[in-house]
Protein backbone atom coordinates (compact mmCIF):
# COMPACT_ATOMS: atom_id res chain seq x y z
CA UNK A 1 0.00 0.00 0.00
CA UNK A 2 1.46 3.35 -1.04
CA UNK A 3 1.95 6.11 1.48
CA UNK A 4 -0.57 8.37 -0.27
CA UNK A 5 -3.28 5.68 -0.17
CA UNK A 6 -2.52 4.86 3.47
CA UNK A 7 -2.75 8.53 4.39
CA UNK A 8 -6.01 8.87 2.50
CA UNK A 9 -7.51 5.91 4.33
CA UNK A 10 -6.41 7.39 7.65
CA UNK A 11 -8.12 10.66 6.80
CA UNK A 12 -11.23 8.77 5.69
CA UNK A 13 -11.30 6.85 8.97
CA UNK A 14 -10.91 10.07 10.90
CA UNK A 15 -13.77 11.68 9.02
CA UNK A 16 -15.94 8.63 9.68
CA UNK A 17 -15.27 8.85 13.43
CA UNK A 18 -15.96 12.56 13.34
CA UNK A 19 -19.21 12.02 11.47
CA UNK A 20 -20.35 9.32 13.89
CA UNK A 21 -19.83 11.65 16.86
CA UNK A 22 -21.67 14.57 15.22
CA UNK A 23 -25.29 14.63 16.52
CA UNK A 24 -26.42 16.98 13.76
CA UNK A 25 -25.11 14.66 11.05
CA UNK A 26 -26.80 11.67 12.67
CA UNK A 27 -30.08 13.58 12.91
CA UNK A 28 -29.90 14.67 9.27
CA UNK A 29 -29.20 11.14 8.01
CA UNK A 30 -31.92 9.65 10.22
CA UNK A 31 -34.48 12.21 9.05
CA UNK A 32 -33.51 11.60 5.42
CA UNK A 33 -33.80 7.84 5.88
CA UNK A 34 -37.23 8.08 7.53
CA UNK A 35 -38.65 10.47 4.94
CA UNK A 36 -37.35 8.47 1.99
CA UNK A 37 -38.51 5.19 3.51
CA UNK A 38 -42.01 6.58 4.08
CA UNK A 39 -42.13 7.91 0.52
CA UNK A 40 -40.81 4.61 -0.85
CA UNK A 41 -43.43 2.57 1.01
CA UNK A 42 -46.21 4.88 -0.17
CA UNK A 43 -44.97 4.81 -3.77
CA UNK A 44 -44.50 1.05 -3.71
CA UNK A 45 -47.98 0.49 -2.33
CA UNK A 46 -49.56 2.80 -4.92
CA UNK A 47 -47.64 1.11 -7.74
CA UNK A 48 -48.63 -2.33 -6.50
CA UNK A 49 -52.31 -1.27 -6.40
CA UNK A 50 -52.11 0.16 -9.92
CA UNK A 51 -50.60 -3.07 -11.26
CA UNK A 52 -53.24 -5.12 -9.48
CA UNK A 53 -56.05 -2.96 -10.88
CA UNK A 54 -54.54 -3.27 -14.35
CA UNK A 55 -54.42 -7.06 -14.11
CA UNK A 56 -57.98 -7.24 -12.83
CA UNK A 57 -59.25 -4.98 -15.60
CA UNK A 58 -57.48 -7.09 -18.22
CA UNK A 59 -59.04 -10.24 -16.77
CA UNK A 60 -62.49 -8.64 -16.77
CA UNK A 61 -62.14 -7.58 -20.40
CA UNK A 62 -61.00 -11.06 -21.35
CA UNK A 63 -63.96 -12.61 -19.54
CA UNK A 64 -66.36 -10.14 -21.18
CA UNK A 65 -64.96 -10.97 -24.63
CA UNK A 66 -65.40 -14.66 -24.04
CA UNK A 67 -68.94 -14.12 -22.73
CA UNK A 68 -69.83 -12.05 -25.80
CA UNK A 69 -68.56 -14.78 -28.13
CA UNK A 70 -70.33 -17.50 -26.15
CA UNK A 71 -73.64 -15.63 -26.37
CA UNK A 72 -73.29 -14.90 -30.08
CA UNK A 73 -75.63 -16.56 -32.54
CA UNK A 74 -74.49 -19.61 -34.42
CA UNK A 75 -75.47 -18.16 -37.80
CA UNK A 76 -76.36 -14.79 -39.28
CA UNK A 77 -79.98 -13.61 -38.77
CA UNK A 78 -82.54 -14.60 -41.39
CA UNK A 79 -85.39 -12.12 -40.75
CA UNK A 80 -85.57 -8.32 -40.22
CA UNK A 81 -86.48 -8.53 -36.53
CA UNK A 82 -83.55 -10.80 -35.70
CA UNK A 83 -81.25 -8.71 -37.88
CA UNK A 84 -82.21 -5.50 -36.08
CA UNK A 85 -81.61 -7.16 -32.73
CA UNK A 86 -78.23 -8.48 -33.89
CA UNK A 87 -77.24 -5.02 -35.14
CA UNK A 88 -78.06 -3.37 -31.83
CA UNK A 89 -76.19 -6.04 -29.90
CA UNK A 90 -73.14 -5.70 -32.15
CA UNK A 91 -73.23 -1.91 -31.84
CA UNK A 92 -73.32 -2.15 -28.04
CA UNK A 93 -70.28 -4.43 -28.08
CA UNK A 94 -68.42 -2.27 -30.61
CA UNK A 95 -68.80 0.87 -28.50
CA UNK A 96 -68.39 -0.79 -25.11
CA UNK A 97 -65.47 -1.82 -22.95
CA UNK A 98 -64.43 -4.75 -25.15
CA UNK A 99 -62.28 -2.38 -27.18
CA UNK A 100 -60.23 -1.22 -24.18
CA UNK A 101 -56.59 -0.61 -25.03
CA UNK A 102 -54.39 -0.37 -21.94
CA UNK A 103 -50.83 0.93 -21.75
CA UNK A 104 -48.86 -1.20 -19.24
CA UNK A 105 -46.65 0.74 -16.83
CA UNK A 106 -42.90 0.56 -16.98
CA UNK A 107 -40.68 -1.32 -14.55
CA UNK A 108 -39.90 1.94 -12.72
CA UNK A 109 -43.53 2.77 -11.88
CA UNK A 110 -42.81 3.36 -8.13
CA UNK A 111 -40.64 6.32 -9.13
CA UNK A 112 -43.43 8.35 -10.78
CA UNK A 113 -46.87 7.10 -9.77
CA UNK A 114 -48.47 10.55 -9.87
CA UNK A 115 -47.02 11.28 -13.30
CA UNK A 116 -48.47 7.97 -14.52
CA UNK A 117 -51.91 8.81 -13.17
CA UNK A 118 -52.02 12.22 -14.82
CA UNK A 119 -52.05 10.87 -18.37
CA UNK A 120 -54.67 8.67 -20.03
CA UNK A 121 -53.33 5.14 -20.15
CA UNK A 122 -56.63 3.45 -21.01
CA UNK A 123 -58.31 4.23 -24.32
CA UNK A 124 -61.35 2.54 -25.85
CA UNK A 125 -61.56 1.68 -29.53
CA UNK A 126 -65.09 2.33 -30.72
CA UNK A 127 -67.30 2.89 -33.74
CA UNK A 128 -68.18 6.26 -32.20
CA UNK A 129 -66.12 9.41 -31.84
CA UNK A 130 -63.40 8.76 -29.26
CA UNK A 131 -62.72 12.51 -29.10
CA UNK A 132 -65.99 13.04 -27.27
CA UNK A 133 -64.93 11.09 -24.17
CA UNK A 134 -61.33 10.35 -23.28
CA UNK A 135 -62.09 8.77 -19.90
CA UNK A 136 -61.01 5.29 -19.03
CA UNK A 137 -63.84 2.76 -19.36
CA UNK A 138 -65.97 2.97 -16.23
CA UNK A 139 -64.06 5.94 -14.79
CA UNK A 140 -65.95 8.78 -13.16
CA UNK A 141 -65.51 12.43 -14.06
CA UNK A 142 -63.04 14.27 -11.84
CA UNK A 143 -61.10 17.49 -11.71
CA UNK A 144 -57.56 17.11 -13.15
CA UNK A 145 -56.32 19.75 -10.68
CA UNK A 146 -57.70 17.92 -7.66
CA UNK A 147 -56.50 14.59 -9.00
CA UNK A 148 -52.94 15.93 -9.21
CA UNK A 149 -52.77 17.25 -5.63
CA UNK A 150 -51.59 14.03 -4.01
CA UNK A 151 -48.27 13.26 -2.39
CA UNK A 152 -45.22 13.96 -4.57
CA UNK A 153 -43.63 11.10 -6.44
CA UNK A 154 -40.74 9.23 -4.89
CA UNK A 155 -38.42 10.65 -7.55
CA UNK A 156 -39.53 14.19 -6.67
CA UNK A 157 -38.89 13.53 -2.97
CA UNK A 158 -35.38 12.32 -3.81
CA UNK A 159 -34.73 15.33 -6.04
CA UNK A 160 -35.75 17.70 -3.23
CA UNK A 161 -34.31 16.03 -0.12
CA UNK A 162 -30.92 14.79 -1.29
CA UNK A 163 -29.53 18.30 -1.93
CA UNK A 164 -30.93 19.55 1.38
CA UNK A 165 -29.27 16.71 3.26
CA UNK A 166 -25.93 17.32 1.55
CA UNK A 167 -26.11 21.06 2.19
CA UNK A 168 -26.90 20.43 5.86
CA UNK A 169 -23.96 18.04 6.15
CA UNK A 170 -21.35 19.82 4.04
CA UNK A 171 -22.11 23.46 3.20
CA UNK A 172 -20.13 25.84 5.37
CA UNK A 173 -18.07 23.09 7.04
CA UNK A 174 -14.71 24.66 6.14
CA UNK A 175 -15.98 28.09 7.15
CA UNK A 176 -16.98 26.66 10.54
CA UNK A 177 -13.53 25.22 11.06
CA UNK A 178 -11.98 28.55 10.10
CA UNK A 179 -14.14 30.26 12.70
CA UNK A 180 -13.17 27.80 15.44
CA UNK A 181 -9.49 27.69 14.46
CA UNK A 182 -9.34 23.96 13.72
CA UNK A 183 -8.78 24.54 10.01
CA UNK A 184 -5.33 25.97 10.76
CA UNK A 185 -4.43 22.74 12.54
CA UNK A 186 -5.53 20.75 9.48
CA UNK A 187 -3.37 22.87 7.22
CA UNK A 188 -0.42 22.66 9.61
CA UNK A 189 -0.37 18.86 9.51
CA UNK A 190 0.67 18.98 5.86
CA UNK A 191 -0.14 15.35 5.16
CA UNK A 192 -2.91 16.25 2.72
CA UNK A 193 -3.76 19.44 0.90
CA UNK A 194 -6.76 21.39 2.25
CA UNK A 195 -8.69 20.69 -0.96
CA UNK A 196 -8.10 16.94 -0.55
CA UNK A 197 -9.25 17.05 3.07
CA UNK A 198 -12.45 18.87 2.15
CA UNK A 199 -13.04 16.49 -0.78
CA UNK A 200 -12.71 13.42 1.44
CA UNK A 201 -15.20 14.87 3.92
CA UNK A 202 -17.74 15.76 1.22
CA UNK A 203 -17.37 12.47 -0.64
CA UNK A 204 -17.91 10.48 2.56
CA UNK A 205 -21.08 12.39 3.36
CA UNK A 206 -22.23 12.15 -0.24
CA UNK A 207 -21.68 8.38 -0.20
CA UNK A 208 -23.80 8.06 2.95
CA UNK A 209 -26.61 10.15 1.48
CA UNK A 210 -26.47 8.12 -1.73
CA UNK A 211 -26.55 4.86 0.25
CA UNK A 212 -29.70 5.98 2.06
CA UNK A 213 -31.34 6.93 -1.25
CA UNK A 214 -30.35 3.65 -2.91
CA UNK A 215 -31.71 1.65 0.03
CA UNK A 216 -35.01 3.56 -0.11
CA UNK A 217 -35.18 3.03 -3.89
CA UNK A 218 -34.66 -0.70 -3.43
CA UNK A 219 -37.49 -0.67 -0.88
CA UNK A 220 -39.79 1.11 -3.35
CA UNK A 221 -39.01 -1.38 -6.12
CA UNK A 222 -39.35 -4.34 -3.75
CA UNK A 223 -42.84 -3.28 -2.65
CA UNK A 224 -44.13 -1.95 -5.98
CA UNK A 225 -42.09 -3.56 -8.76
CA UNK A 226 -43.56 -6.03 -11.18
CA UNK A 227 -40.91 -8.63 -10.43
CA UNK A 228 -40.07 -8.96 -14.11
CA UNK A 229 -36.63 -8.98 -15.72
CA UNK A 230 -36.82 -5.25 -16.34
CA UNK A 231 -37.16 -4.36 -12.65
CA UNK A 232 -33.50 -4.87 -11.78
CA UNK A 233 -32.44 -2.96 -14.89
CA UNK A 234 -34.69 -0.04 -14.01
CA UNK A 235 -33.36 -0.02 -10.44
CA UNK A 236 -29.76 0.01 -11.66
CA UNK A 237 -30.49 2.83 -14.11
CA UNK A 238 -32.21 4.82 -11.38
CA UNK A 239 -29.34 4.30 -8.93
CA UNK A 240 -26.94 5.48 -11.62
CA UNK A 241 -29.01 8.64 -12.06
CA UNK A 242 -29.01 9.15 -8.27
CA UNK A 243 -25.22 8.77 -8.22
CA UNK A 244 -24.78 11.46 -10.87
CA UNK A 245 -27.26 13.72 -9.08
CA UNK A 246 -25.43 13.26 -5.76
CA UNK A 247 -22.06 13.90 -7.43
CA UNK A 248 -23.37 17.22 -8.79
CA UNK A 249 -24.45 18.41 -5.37
CA UNK A 250 -21.18 17.21 -3.84
CA UNK A 251 -19.39 19.42 -6.34
CA UNK A 252 -21.67 22.29 -5.32
CA UNK A 253 -20.81 21.74 -1.65
CA UNK A 254 -17.08 21.71 -2.45
CA UNK A 255 -17.46 24.98 -4.36
CA UNK A 256 -19.38 26.55 -1.47
CA UNK A 257 -16.62 25.61 0.97
CA UNK A 258 -14.10 27.58 -1.07
CA UNK A 259 -16.10 30.79 -0.87
CA UNK A 260 -14.50 33.47 1.33
CA UNK A 261 -17.68 33.96 3.34
CA UNK A 262 -19.12 32.81 6.64
CA UNK A 263 -20.73 29.40 7.16
CA UNK A 264 -24.20 30.95 7.25
CA UNK A 265 -23.63 32.81 4.00
CA UNK A 266 -22.32 29.64 2.30
CA UNK A 267 -25.35 27.68 3.46
CA UNK A 268 -27.73 30.40 2.27
CA UNK A 269 -26.00 30.44 -1.11
CA UNK A 270 -26.51 26.68 -1.36
CA UNK A 271 -30.18 27.01 -0.44
CA UNK A 272 -30.61 29.73 -3.04
CA UNK A 273 -29.08 27.51 -5.71
CA UNK A 274 -31.35 24.65 -4.58
CA UNK A 275 -34.42 26.85 -4.90
CA UNK A 276 -33.34 28.12 -8.31
CA UNK A 277 -32.61 24.68 -9.75
CA UNK A 278 -35.61 22.90 -8.21
CA UNK A 279 -38.36 25.52 -8.51
CA UNK A 280 -37.31 28.30 -10.89
CA UNK A 281 -35.41 26.56 -13.70
CA UNK A 282 -37.97 23.82 -14.57
CA UNK A 283 -40.88 26.24 -15.25
CA UNK A 284 -38.60 28.48 -17.31
CA UNK A 285 -37.36 25.54 -19.36
CA UNK A 286 -40.93 24.33 -19.79
CA UNK A 287 -41.99 27.77 -21.03
CA UNK A 288 -39.17 27.78 -23.59
CA UNK A 289 -40.10 24.25 -24.69
CA UNK A 290 -43.72 25.32 -25.15
CA UNK A 291 -42.61 28.20 -27.37
CA UNK A 292 -40.46 25.84 -29.42
CA UNK A 293 -43.31 23.30 -29.86
CA UNK A 294 -46.59 25.10 -29.13
CA UNK A 295 -49.64 23.06 -28.24
CA UNK A 296 -52.55 23.26 -30.71
CA UNK A 297 -55.46 25.43 -29.70
CA UNK A 298 -58.05 23.51 -27.68
CA UNK A 299 -60.68 26.03 -28.76
CA UNK A 300 -59.80 25.25 -32.37
CA UNK A 301 -60.19 21.54 -31.61
CA UNK A 302 -63.63 22.08 -30.04
CA UNK A 303 -64.81 24.19 -32.99
CA UNK A 304 -63.48 21.62 -35.48
CA UNK A 305 -65.23 18.83 -33.55
CA UNK A 306 -68.57 20.60 -33.67
CA UNK A 307 -68.20 21.48 -37.36
CA UNK A 308 -67.23 17.91 -38.31
CA UNK A 309 -70.18 16.45 -36.41
CA UNK A 310 -72.59 18.92 -37.98
CA UNK A 311 -71.36 18.25 -41.51
CA UNK A 312 -71.58 14.49 -41.00
CA UNK A 313 -75.07 14.79 -39.53
CA UNK A 314 -76.27 16.86 -42.50
CA UNK A 315 -74.91 14.26 -44.96
CA UNK A 316 -76.05 11.20 -43.02
CA UNK A 317 -78.02 9.52 -45.86
CA UNK A 318 -75.37 10.27 -48.49
CA UNK A 319 -72.61 8.88 -46.26
CA UNK A 320 -74.49 5.62 -45.74
CA UNK A 321 -75.09 5.26 -49.47
CA UNK A 322 -71.44 6.02 -50.19
CA UNK A 323 -70.31 3.35 -47.73
CA UNK A 324 -72.50 0.71 -49.38
CA UNK A 325 -71.20 1.79 -52.78
CA UNK A 326 -67.61 1.39 -51.59
CA UNK A 327 -68.33 -1.96 -49.89
CA UNK A 328 -70.89 -3.78 -52.03
CA UNK A 329 -69.91 -7.13 -50.54
CA UNK A 330 -71.33 -5.99 -47.19
CA UNK A 331 -74.65 -4.70 -48.50
CA UNK A 332 -77.39 -6.50 -46.51
CA UNK A 333 -79.57 -9.01 -48.35
CA UNK A 334 -83.14 -7.82 -49.07
CA UNK A 335 -84.56 -10.51 -46.81
CA UNK A 336 -83.11 -8.88 -43.64
CA UNK A 337 -82.68 -5.22 -44.66
CA UNK A 338 -85.44 -2.88 -43.44
CA UNK A 339 -87.23 -0.56 -45.84
CA UNK A 340 -85.70 2.51 -44.20
CA UNK A 341 -82.39 2.13 -42.29
CA UNK A 342 -82.45 3.51 -38.77
CA UNK A 343 -80.19 3.91 -35.77
CA UNK A 344 -77.47 2.72 -35.28
CA UNK A 345 -76.87 1.91 -38.96
CA UNK A 346 -77.35 5.51 -40.02
CA UNK A 347 -75.15 6.80 -37.19
CA UNK A 348 -71.98 4.79 -37.78
CA UNK A 349 -70.93 6.27 -41.18
CA UNK A 350 -71.24 9.82 -39.95
CA UNK A 351 -69.18 9.02 -36.83
CA UNK A 352 -66.46 7.49 -39.00
CA UNK A 353 -66.46 10.49 -41.32
CA UNK A 354 -66.21 12.98 -38.47
CA UNK A 355 -63.42 10.98 -36.87
CA UNK A 356 -61.45 10.86 -40.12
CA UNK A 357 -61.63 14.66 -40.29
CA UNK A 358 -60.58 15.13 -36.65
CA UNK A 359 -57.84 12.54 -36.26
CA UNK A 360 -55.02 14.66 -37.82
CA UNK A 361 -55.81 17.46 -35.37
CA UNK A 362 -55.94 15.03 -32.45
CA UNK A 363 -52.53 13.62 -33.29
CA UNK A 364 -50.97 17.07 -33.07
CA UNK A 365 -51.49 17.16 -29.28
CA UNK A 366 -49.35 14.13 -28.31
CA UNK A 367 -46.80 15.10 -30.97
CA UNK A 368 -46.47 18.55 -29.39
CA UNK A 369 -46.11 17.07 -25.90
CA UNK A 370 -43.42 14.69 -27.12
CA UNK A 371 -41.55 17.53 -28.82
CA UNK A 372 -41.71 19.65 -25.67
CA UNK A 373 -40.38 16.83 -23.51
CA UNK A 374 -37.61 16.14 -26.03
CA UNK A 375 -36.60 19.80 -25.81
CA UNK A 376 -36.61 19.59 -22.01
CA UNK A 377 -34.49 16.44 -22.07
CA UNK A 378 -31.88 18.07 -24.33
CA UNK A 379 -31.62 21.09 -22.01
CA UNK A 380 -32.16 19.33 -18.68
CA UNK A 381 -28.48 19.77 -17.79
CA UNK A 382 -29.46 23.32 -16.83
CA UNK A 383 -31.60 21.84 -14.03
CA UNK A 384 -30.31 18.53 -12.60
CA UNK A 385 -33.53 18.01 -10.56
CA UNK A 386 -35.52 18.21 -13.79
CA UNK A 387 -33.16 15.74 -15.46
CA UNK A 388 -33.68 13.32 -12.56
CA UNK A 389 -37.47 13.60 -12.82
CA UNK A 390 -37.41 13.07 -16.58
CA UNK A 391 -35.34 9.93 -16.08
CA UNK A 392 -37.86 8.71 -13.50
CA UNK A 393 -40.75 9.32 -15.90
CA UNK A 394 -38.96 7.40 -18.64
CA UNK A 395 -38.29 4.44 -16.35
CA UNK A 396 -41.92 4.49 -15.20
CA UNK A 397 -43.11 4.45 -18.81
CA UNK A 398 -44.82 7.82 -18.36
CA UNK A 399 -42.71 9.84 -20.81
CA UNK A 400 -44.45 11.75 -23.58
CA UNK A 401 -42.72 9.91 -26.43
CA UNK A 402 -43.94 6.50 -25.21
CA UNK A 403 -47.43 7.87 -24.67
CA UNK A 404 -47.49 9.32 -28.20
CA UNK A 405 -46.50 5.90 -29.55
CA UNK A 406 -49.25 4.33 -27.47
CA UNK A 407 -51.87 6.69 -28.90
CA UNK A 408 -50.68 5.91 -32.43
CA UNK A 409 -51.01 2.20 -31.64
CA UNK A 410 -54.53 2.83 -30.33
CA UNK A 411 -55.44 4.57 -33.59
CA UNK A 412 -54.19 1.59 -35.58
CA UNK A 413 -56.05 -0.78 -33.28
CA UNK A 414 -59.23 1.25 -33.65
CA UNK A 415 -58.96 1.02 -37.43
CA UNK A 416 -58.81 -2.77 -37.13
CA UNK A 417 -61.62 -2.72 -34.57
CA UNK A 418 -63.86 -0.75 -36.90
CA UNK A 419 -62.86 -2.92 -39.82
CA UNK A 420 -64.23 -5.87 -37.88
CA UNK A 421 -67.44 -4.33 -36.48
CA UNK A 422 -68.67 -1.87 -39.10
CA UNK A 423 -69.41 -4.52 -41.79
CA UNK A 424 -71.25 -6.58 -39.18
CA UNK A 425 -73.38 -3.58 -38.19
CA UNK A 426 -74.08 -2.04 -41.59
CA UNK A 427 -74.45 -5.48 -43.17
CA UNK A 428 -77.10 -6.50 -40.58
CA UNK A 429 -75.09 -9.60 -39.78
CA UNK A 430 -74.17 -9.09 -36.14
CA UNK A 431 -71.66 -11.20 -34.25
CA UNK A 432 -71.59 -14.93 -34.88
CA UNK A 433 -69.51 -17.58 -33.15
CA UNK A 434 -67.32 -18.18 -36.17
CA UNK A 435 -65.92 -14.64 -35.68
CA UNK A 436 -64.03 -15.66 -32.53
CA UNK A 437 -60.64 -15.80 -34.22
CA UNK A 438 -61.10 -12.49 -36.06
CA UNK A 439 -61.90 -10.23 -33.10
CA UNK A 440 -58.98 -7.73 -32.92
CA UNK A 441 -56.69 -7.72 -29.87
CA UNK A 442 -54.65 -4.69 -28.80
CA UNK A 443 -50.88 -5.10 -28.56
CA UNK A 444 -49.33 -2.37 -26.45
CA UNK A 445 -46.04 -0.87 -27.67
CA UNK A 446 -42.94 -1.64 -25.66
Amino acid sequence: MTAALRTGLLWLGGEWLRLRRDPVARAVLLALALLLAASALGAGGAARQLRQDDRQAAQQIGAARQAALDSAAATAPADPAAAQQAVRAAYALARGDLGSARLPPGAGLPLAVQAWRQQPTVQRASVELRALDGRAPGAALQSPLLAATGLPDFAAVCALLLPLALLALCAGAVQDERATGTWLQVRAQGTRTPAAVASIAVLLRGALVLAVAVAASALAFATGGDGGPGTSGALVAWCGALALYTAFWCAVCLALQRLPVSAGAATMAGLGLWLALCFAAPPLLAAVAERQAPMPSRLEAVVALRAARQRAEDDEAALLAAWYAAHPQHRPPPAVAPAAPGWPVTFVPRALTADAALRPLQRRFPAARAAQEDHLRRHAWLSPPLALLLQARRLAGADAARHAGYLAAVDAYEDRWRGFWVPRILGYRGLVRSDAGELPVFRAPS
